[in-house]
């Protein structure tokens, strides 16, 4: 599987929220389980996003 940045979405979906309405599982279209998946197989963080 070839990796491809992330999709752009705005940086207030959700306020920061995975899966509340309008968070960014929605906004990208994806299950909040399968987003938070795949964050932590890029080795994404809440503190590496915070910054």
């Amino acid at each position: 599987m070839a990796r491809r940045g992330a999709p752009p979405y705005p940086r207030s979906a959700g306020n920061g929220q995975l899966a509340d309405p309008g968070g960014a599982a929605e906004v990208l279209g994806l299950h909040p389980n399968t987003l938070r998946s795949r964050m932590r197989k890029l080795g994404v963080t809440k503190k590496s996003v915070a910054s």
